[in-house]
């Protein structure tokens, strides 16, 4: 498999190759014995003469508030009308605002924060959260952790040695939990690997929340532990890490004496 990256596939000048522009201006060919399009979706509501019941449109899209309802006060959006993520997990997210806002006086906003996504490949990619730009854009201090399962008894049984896990963490201040703010894995199964880190980022849970867990041997998750563990590790100063080793020899001798 081969990635051309920062390139625009400029014409295709016969039925294997395609011309593609790379970011230098220069071009290269590549190869192919098919291709795959992805053109994205449109919303098809030209016909429906929305401006006739009052609902606005720009740019092809209906004018939506942060509580999914349109310029006319009557009338709310669920789905990909909406303009938001088009999935459909996330168009039950919105039926469940428009559920609560309807009977609850405490209303409740569109917040794509915590949503998360599943791309099912072999191995499937899975993100939640925030990303690394949007957390740029906010100006929101992070600290990123890199996980891959070389060592992961499970992936090595189950033979997916080359997954990796991407994780956001908020950074440390005095009495301020540190928290999951999004993430990416890569592995089979990734969609259900992530399901706690995504359980942990909708509910604002410590990172001691996965610490602290224990996870039945050698269940895949347990590599969501191993990241936040070898982070946790990193913070031991010299003196902590000479304390501990201490702490082990008299606990073995102790043990062996007892012997």
């Amino acid at each position: 498999m081969e990635f051309v990256l920062n390139a625009q596939t400029d014409h295709f000048p016969s039925a294997n190759e395609a011309v593609v522009k790379l970011k230098d201006e220069t071009e290269q060919i590549v190869k192919f014995d098919a291709v795959f399009v992805g053109i994205g979706r449109e919303l098809n509501i030209e016909t429906l003469r929305l401006a006739n019941a009052g609902i606005e449109i720009e740019n092809n899209k209906i004018v939506v508030d942060k509580y999914l309802g349109t310029t006319n006060k009557n009338v709310f959006l669920c789905g990909d009308v909406a303009g938001s993520l088009q999935f459909s997990h996330a168009a039950e997210s919105h039926a469940r605002i428009l559920l609560n806002n309807f009977f609850s006086p405490v209303r409740k906003k569109l917040n794509n924060d915590h949503i998360s996504w599943v791309t099912f490949t072999d191995a499937e990619v899975a993100t939640f959260g925030l990303n690394e730009k949007q957390l740029k854009d906010r100006n929101i201090n992070y600290v990123q952790l890199e996980q891959d399962f070389e060592d992961d008894d499970r992936a090595v049984v189950d033979n997916y040695q080359y997954a990796k896990l991407i994780l956001f963490i908020s950074t440390k201040g005095f009495l301020k939990k540190q928290k999951i703010l999004g993430g990416t894995m890569v592995a089979p199964n990734a969609g259900e690997l992530i399901q706690e880190l995504i359980l942990a980022n909708n509910n604002g849970l410590s990172l001691n929340a996965i610490f602290n867990k224990v996870y039945p041997y050698p269940v895949a998750a347990r590599i969501n532990q191993k990241a936040i563990l070898q982070y946790k590790q990193q913070g031991f100063t010299a003196g902590i890490k000479k304390m501990l080793r201490l702490l082990i020899k008299s606990s073995i001798d102790g043990m062996v004496g007892n012997v």
